[in-house]
């Protein structure tokens, strides 16, 4: 079934009212073996009630309570109180295989195993982006499987009813499929595979004849490298040539030569503002020096409509914080001039080098009981920037802002303290407030402080 949206009774509502829809359209077609209601805990709830109402739409299927539970971080921890109402126990394991706990009644089922990435370049989705539980040559694909297979035939002979192996085929960055994303390379030949599954399904049939794949060339491609490498020294610079001798140098740990090609690539790109590009750059942009640090910095509105709200100002922060801010907090102890590195930092990189310099400095002077510090950063940190810091982090520095102020307090600057301890209020979490709205009312009333 599709994931319920959220938690409130009205995607509830939504969820079970589609769920009844679905069977009720899809109840007929032959296909369909098993109805799975819930994957690894995502919008979990009233699993058993909802198991049995599938059951009652549809008596004729199995029904699978909750696929992969065993990443349900709520789930009960015994295993005999999970897949309620089920007649699977469902497990999911990657790179796996593995074996789902047998249970009374209930089928045993490998949900999602596998997992395993074979990078076939040139049939990619996104070249920059692609991933794997693990990773092997293509050349060693075919042996890895194999023994996954083998240990899948002990897990039968144990009591494993099934197992759906992730995946068919490459699915955008998930480059873990039997065959690629564009479905014209097959990883391991379609013959070899049918030999490798005739071990636990002797009758299964070939269709390879009638698709149009080719195998995986398992030769490794980044053995042309130092070709290609001087290729480009003797002048090749073709924008595709570039972007694929970029990616290569990587794959053999060619760092200096990585960061040349890249920057060159980056500086003709015409377009950087696509979602292949903006990969790219991203992952060639680890310093304040990168030709694509400025892209991220002067475009954050371009870079966030692809990639999602705040992401290139949060990456221009990190690389800041790395490049400037921390060998300046190393080069200077626990007393930093912070007030002559203000200007310097805002002046090269505005608002997010003032963001990171403020809070730099906030979680520094914590750090170090530099209080003085603290106070002249935190109001001007959560004025500025505040709908940016979350819930969690306000509340902790909503914390030490009161314990400034009854610091402030013993020392005799009552009315100081009263007005830090005012900032501190509107800061923290609901189930902190009392404590401090009964140290205010102390404070106000002469009292001793906490």
């Amino acid at each position: 079934m599709v994931t319920c949206t959220n938690a409130s009774r009205e995607a509830q509502a939504e969820f079970e009212k589609e769920n009844s829809e679905n069977i009720a359209q899809l109840y007929n077609h032959p296909s369909i073996v098993v109805w799975v209601l819930f994957n690894e805990g995502w919008a979990r709830y009233d699993q058993e009630r909802l198991t049995q109402t599938i059951r009652q739409y549809d008596p004729s299927r199995l029904v699978n309570g909750h696929s992969g539970e065993n990443y349900d971080r709520g789930a009960p921890q015994n295993p005999n109180d999970k897949w309620a109402g089920s007649d699977l126990t469902d497990v999911h394991e990657y790179p796996g295989p593995g074996l789902a706990p047998a249970l009374p009644g209930k089928a045993r089922v490998l949900g999602e195993w596998g997992g395993v990435r074979v990078s076939s370049p040139g049939h990619q989705w996104n070249a920059t982006e692609g991933w794997g539980y693990i990773q092997v040559p293509a050349a060693g694909f075919a042996d890895k499987y194999a023994f996954m297979l083998r240990h899948l035939e002990l897990y039968e002979e144990e009591g494993l009813s099934g197992s759906i192996y992730t995946q068919p085929f490459d699915v955008e960055t998930e480059e873990n499929g039997l065959m690629t994303y564009d479905r014209e390379v097959i990883k391991i030949p379609a013959e070899k595979l049918r030999q490798l599954h005739s071990a636990l399904q002797p009758s299964a049939r070939s269709y390879a004849d009638i698709l149009e794949i080719k195998p995986a060339d398992i030769t490794n491609p980044d053995n042309q490298y130092p070709a290609l490498l001087a290729q480009y020294n003797q002048g090749t610079k073709e924008s595709e040539f570039l972007r694929n001798l970029a990616l290569m140098a990587v794959r053999v740990n060619d760092k200096k030569n990585a960061e040349k090609i890249s920057g060159e690539y980056i500086k003709a790109m015409p377009d950087p503002y696509t979602r292949a590009n903006i990969s790219f750059i991203s992952q060639f942009t680890k310093s304040v020096i990168d030709p694509g640090f400025q892209i991220f910095l002067k475009h954050p509105e371009r870079i966030d409509a692809v990639l999602g709200a705040n992401q290139a100002e949060q990456k221009v922060m990190n690389i800041i914080f790395q490049d400037e801010i921390l060998p300046f907090i190393n080069s200077q102890g626990k007393t930093p001039n912070w007030a002559m590195f203000e200007k310097h930092i805002t002046t090269l990189y505005g608002n997010p080098g003032e963001e990171i310099y403020l809070r730099a400095r906030v979680i520094h002077s914590l750090n170090n009981n530099d209080w003085d510090n603290f106070s002249a950063a935190i109001i001007p940190y959560i004025v500025k920037y505040g709908e940016r810091i979350s819930p969690g982090d306000l509340n902790i520095f909503g914390a030490f802002v009161s314990v400034n102020a009854e610091r402030m307090y013993k020392l005799g600057q009552k009315i100081a303290a009263i007005e830090w301890l005012e900032k501190a209020l509107a800061m923290v979490s609901e189930k902190d407030k009392p404590a401090i709205k009964a140290s205010l009312e102390k404070m106000k009333g002469n009292q001793k402080a906490p």
